[in-house]
C-alpha cells in the first residue's frame, strides 16, 4: 500500500513539473514578444531624439560642418507607399541589383580619383566614396519589420516623410470646405484636378491634391479645422428654468453636461448581442434627474421630443439641438473609413472595425464638445461629455443629483477613467489590431479652453492615422495618440488624467463608470 502511494506521488510530481515547465515556456515566449516590441519603441525613440538634437544644432548654427546629418528614423512607410492595412510590406530592389549599383559607383569613384592624381587639377571634384548601399536610397528596417525606403535629404533641411497637400479635409461629396470670415458659414467648391510633373496626387477620398515643396513647418497651417467654425443647426429648443448661473460660478458645480444620440438603427455588438434606439430610450431617462445644465445633440426628431419631455421639469436649463450628421467632420471621413473596413485583411472587431457609422458616431463627441465649449451659453468653467447610456446602472433612479468636479482633478488635463494600466509602449497598430484598452470613453471632463485645444489635436490625429490606413473607435484612437512613438513625432498639447478606480469610493463596482460616479452627488 505504501509502495503504491509512493509511486502515485512520484507520478503526480512528474506531471506537475511538466505542466509548470510548459507554463514557464509559454510565459517566456509572451515576455519575449512584449520585450521585443518595447525595445523597438525604445530604439526608435533614441534614434529620433538623436536626429532632433543634431537638426536643432544645425538650425542654431552651433554644429561643425563636419558633423554628419543622421537619417530621420521612420516608424511608418513613406508617402510613396502608404499602408492600407497594418501588415503591408514594401518591396525593394534585390541584393543583386544593389551589388551591381555598388560596382558601378566604385568604378566611377576610382576613375575620377586617378584622373585627379594624374592631372593634378584642383577644379575636378573627387566624388564621395560609395557606401555599401545606393547613395540615393538606403534600406531601413522599421520597428514593425517592414522594409522601408528612406530618401536622402539635404543637409540643412529636415526631411519630410509625407507630401504637403492642400486642403486635406474633404466633405462627403468630395467638395472642399472653405471658411468665409464674412458669414462664418461653409462654401462648397468642386475640386479641380491638378498635377505635378504630370502626376496627380490622390487625397483620402479621391479628390485631387497638389504636392508642393513647402517646408514641413507650414504643413499644420494648411489643415482645415472645421472645429474652428460654429456648427449650423437644423433646429434648437431651449428650456429655461433658471434665470442665471452666477450662484454656481467658482464652484465645482459650474459644469455644462453634453450628450448626443444619432440614430443608426439596431446594430450588432458581437457574440449574438445587439443594441438599438429602444435601449437608449430606456437609459436616457436618468437625464431627468441631472441638475446641471444639459446640451443634447441629435439628428432624430423623435429623440428630440423625448429628451425635451425628460428635462421639462428639471430645475435647470436644457438646450436640445437637431443637427445634420454631415455637418460633422467625424462623418465626413466615413467614405475613407468604409474603404479601410472593407479590406478583408483588416482586423474585424464588432462593431468597432466593422460598422463605419458606429465608429463615426464615437468621434462625433469631440466636434460637439468643441461647439458647446465655444458658445458656452451657460457660462460654465467646465464641460463634461456623458454618453447617453452612461448611467445605465441607475436607469430607474428617482433621486436628483449634481455632477461635480472632483477635488483631485487636474485642471490642465482631460479627465477620463483608466480601464487598464498605461499601454504607451505598444505600437499604434497593436492598439487597434487587438483593441487594447487604456481609458474608457463614456465620460470626459475638462476646462473650457483645455477642451478646445484637445479636440483640435484629436481631429488631426484621427486624420493622420487615416492616411496610414489605421482607424477604430475613439478610445483606441486616444490610446494611439499617447504612445511613446507618437509623443515624439507629435507631442500632445494636453495630457490625459486617467482616474484609477478605487474600490469602495463610489456606488459602482464597474471601472468603466468610475469617473461618472465619482462626480455624482445626490441632492439631500
Amino acid at each position: 500500500m505504501v509502495k503504491k502511494a509512493r509511486t502515485l506521488g512520484v507520478c503526480l510530481f512528474i506531471t506537475g513539473s511538466l505542466i509548470f515547465a510548459a507554463y514557464q515556456l509559454n510565459q517566456l515566449k509572451f515576455a519575449n514578444n512584449v520585450y521585443t516590441e518595447t525595445n523597438t519603441d525604445h530604439l526608435y525613440s533614441q534614434q529620433l531624439t538623436s536626429y532632433e538634437q543634431v537638426m536643432n544644432q544645425i538650425i542654431e548654427g552651433s554644429t561643425n560642418k563636419a558633423t554628419p546629418i543622421p537619417k530621420q528614423p521612420s516608424s511608418q512607410p513613406i508617402a510613396e507607399k502608404p499602408e492600407s492595412i497594418p501588415n503591408d510590406v514594401i518591396q525593394v530592389e534585390t541584393t543583386e541589383q544593389t551589388q551591381q549599383f555598388d560596382r558601378q559607383q566604385s568604378t566611377s569613384y576610382n576613375q575620377a580619383k586617378n584622373q585627379r592624381i594624374k592631372e593634378n587639377t584642383k577644379g575636378t571634384p573627387v566624388p564621395k566614396k560609395p557606401t555599401s548601399q545606393p547613395a540615393a536610397e538606403k534600406l531601413a528596417q522599421s520597428p514593425n519589420g517592414a522594409i522601408q525606403v528612406a530618401t536622402k535629404a539635404p543637409a540643412k533641411q529636415k526631411p519630410t516623410s509625407q507630401p504637403v497637400v492642400e486642403n486635406p479635409t474633404q466633405s462627403l461629396n468630395n467638395a472642399i470646405k472653405v471658411e468665409t470670415k464674412a458669414t462664418g458659414k461653409q462654401v462648397l467648391q468642386s475640386p479641380s484636378p491638378q498635377t505635378v510633373a504630370g502626376k496627380p496626387i490622390e487625397s483620402l477620398n479621391g479628390a485631387k491634391q497638389v504636392e508642393t515643396n513647402t517646408p514641413k513647418k507650414q504643413e499644420k497651417a494648411q489643415l482645415s479645422i472645421t472645429d474652428d467654425i460654429e456648427l449650423s443647426y437644423l433646429a434648437e429648443t431651449e428650456i429655461k428654468n433658471v434665470a442665471n448661473f452666477d450662484q454656481w460660478k467658482g464652484t465645482n458645480r459650474s459644469i455644462t453636461v453634453i450628450t448626443a444620440f444619432f440614430d443608426i438603427g439596431n446594430y450588432s455588438r458581437g457574440g449574438g448581442k445587439s443594441r438599438g434606439p429602444d435601449k437608449y430610450k430606456q437609459w436616457m431617462r436618468v437625464f431627468s434627474w441631472i441638475q446641471n445644465p444639459v446640451i443634447f445633440y441629435t439628428d432624430s426628431e423623435e429623440f428630440e421630443k423625448i429628451f425635451l419631455d425628460f428635462r421639462r421639469n428639471v430645475t435647470s436649463n436644457t438646450k436640445v439641438i437637431r443637427i445634420s450628421r454631415d455637418e460633422l467632420w467625424s462623418f465626413q471621413i466615413k467614405p475613407r473609413v468604409t474603404e479601410i473596413y472593407a479590406d478583408p485583411k483588416y482586423p474585424k472587431i464588432v462593431p468597432y472595425t466593422t460598422l463605419p457609422d458606429y465608429a463615426c458616431i464615437t468621434h462625433s463627441k469631440f466636434p460637439l464638445i468643441a461647439d458647446a465649449a465655444k458658445r458656452n451659453i451657460y457660462s460654465s468653467k467646465y464641460f463634461t461629455w456623458v454618453d447617453i447610456g452612461y448611467f445605465r446602472e441607475i436607469e430607474n433612479n428617482t433621486i436628483k443629483f449634481w455632477m461635480e468636479v472632483p477635488a483631485e482633478f487636474d485642471k490642465t488635463k482631460i479627465g477620463a477613467t483608466r480601464i487598464f494600466g498605461t499601454r504607451h509602449s505598444a505600437s499604434v497598430k497593436t492598439i487597434v489590431r487587438i483593441s487594447m484598452n487604456w481609458i474608457g470613453a463614456g465620460i470626459f471632463l475638462g476646462e473650457r479652453n483645455v477642451f478646445l485645444t484637445f479636440t483640435k489635436d484629436y481631429k488631426e490625429s484621427v486624420l493622420r492615422f487615416l492616411k496610414q490606413g489605421i482607424h477604430s473607435v475613439e478610445q483606441y484612437m486616444i490610446g494611439a495618440m499617447y504612445t511613446k512613438v507618437e509623443r515624439i513625432a507629435h507631442p500632445p498639447r494636453v495630457e490625459i488624467q486617467d482616474f484609477k478606480p478605487v474600490r469602495g469610493k463610489t456606488m459602482t463596482t464597474d471601472p468603466w463608470f468610475y469617473l461618472g460616479f465619482l462626480m455624482y452627488k445626490e441632492v439631500k
